[in-house]
């Protein structure tokens, strides 16, 4: 006897219009209990099949289409339907006796369909159990990121109080003494108030090249030189100066005093910021919004890298300035998060050199910040991941690997109404922003 395939012994043995049934929502098919001495095949709908117990314990199976019911009862008389089998909606089924097929041993002859139906069976097994696994996953990512938002809403309440001390604080100190310092006409004053409203050079390259070039046309030490230039000073005061040490190193203590007065000021807000961020970490809601300069910004952030960046080669290129609309604390942190992440990269490895390029630039409407360092770059497989909410590369709780750096940074971006990517290879990592950029009207000034 030939070996029917399974649509054939479908066809063949339950494929027939006078023994097909149908089956109302809630109808049973069989009942717990009682001899069964068919085999069902589903044709539509969908059948469950319930066993009750000595203790009420109620067990469930379900079958849809191309499946088959009572294959146990079936083959044995002497055994009972174990369970209740009912539709679950409107169902059609087609069934046969062993006494309808006569050809061969019943086992034999429907035996590919039985394959076909275990295989059927086991892939929906599964794949519900793929499907389980992936919700448990969920979930569990559900409840990190859940426990990661309590931590942070924890952080920032006991940072709150503190951060909005320094920061009223340092805003108070900072106004009062440009008040006492404006009107004072000694030259170690006026270097302190300069230091406190100017603020520090970001582009330490260019620093080098213009006390180079200081040196070599006054004569000048390369360190008296370098001093001359952040005070802002003459050729001709500079000699001066350059007679007295200790005069032109009380200048340099005045105006570095004001530095880091400004930078203190501008960390404070800085870690305002930091906070408020973290108590919006996942709100909707954006902070108010105002037209920003991003070279500013730009310097500010460096600012407060100070520390970090040392040793780095900073170059800052923005051949034009561009306002955009944002959170002034907030936009700093996007660069801070970006700058602090490219310096950690290039310090993990055994380079000589580190440098960053920031370059600042427009296109149409909007404007571009490249942030490119020359570190090892980013492993493909895991680009796509670094703005992931719980993604880090970093293994210490020490470096505050919290995997939230770049999350945060990609929401401040979104809700700025811009973008960011990530290109990186070998020779290096380059992230680019865009923000819509303010465009003034005309006759306005920004």
């Amino acid at each position: 006897m030939a070996i029917l395939s399974a649509a054939d012994i479908v066809a063949k043995y339950f494929g027939q219009k006078d023994n097909l049934k149908t089956l109302n929502q809630g109808d049973v098919l069989l009942h717990q209990g009682e001899t069964n001495k068919r085999l069902y095949y589903v044709h539509r709908g969908q059948l469950s099949g319930e066993r009750i117990g000595t203790y009420e314990f109620t067990q469930h199976f379900v079958v849809g289409p191309g499946e088959l019911v009572g294959i146990q009862s079936f083959f044995n008389n002497a055994i009972l339907s174990q369970v209740t089998v009912s539709a679950d909606e409107d169902t059609d089924v087609s069934s046969i006796e062993v006494e309808d097929i006569i050809d061969d041993s019943p086992s034999e002859v429907l035996m590919p369909l039985f394959i076909e139906v275990m295989n059927n069976r086991q892939n929906r097994l599964y794949e519900s159990l793929s499907s389980e696994h992936e919700k448990r996953m969920q979930l569990e990512e559900h409840e990190r990121l859940s426990q990661l938002g309590q931590f942070a809403a924890g952080v920032a309440h006991e940072l709150n109080n503190a951060v909005s001390v320094i920061d009223r604080g340092s805003a108070w100190a900072m106004e009062q003494l440009e008040n006492m310092l404006s009107t004072c006409p000694h030259p170690r004053e006026a270097q302190l108030l300069r230091g406190m409203q100017d603020g520090r050079s970001a582009d330490s390259r260019a620093l080098r090249k213009e006390a180079r070039a200081f040196a070599e046309r006054s004569g000048l030490s390369l360190s008296s030189a370098r001093k001359a230039v952040l005070l802002g000073l003459s050729d001709t005061d500079a000699l001066a100066l350059a007679q007295d040490e200790t005069a032109l190193d009380a200048l340099y203590t005045a105006w570095e005093t004001g530095t880091t007065l400004r930078d203190v000021a501008a960390a404070s807000k800085h870690a305002a910021a930091v906070v408020e961020s973290m108590k919006n970490l996942g709100a909707r809601h954006s902070l108010e919004l105002q037209a920003l300069s991003v070279k500013q910004s730009l310097d500010q952030s460096l600012s407060i890298l100070r520390n970090v960046i040392k040793g780095v080669d900073i170059q800052l290129s923005c051949d034009t300035d561009v306002s955009v609309y944002g959170n002034k604390g907030e936009l700093n942190q996007v660069w801070i998060n970006i700058i602090k992440n490219a310096c950690d990269a290039m310090r993990a490895t055994q380079a000589v050199s580190h440098r960053i390029q920031i370059n600042l630039d427009t296109e149409a409407d909007k404007c571009v910040v490249r942030i490119q360092d020359n570190g090892p770059g980013i492993p493909v497989a895991i680009q796509k991941k670094i703005f992931q909410p719980n993604f880090t590369t970093k293994k210490t709780g020490l470096s505050f690997g919290l995997g939230i750096g770049l999350s945060i940074v990609k929401k401040i971006i979104n809700s700025f109404d811009g973008t960011i990517v990530v290109e990186s290879d070998t020779d290096g990592t380059c992230f680019i922003v865009r923000l819509p950029r303010v465009v003034a009207e005309e006759g306005e000034s920004l």
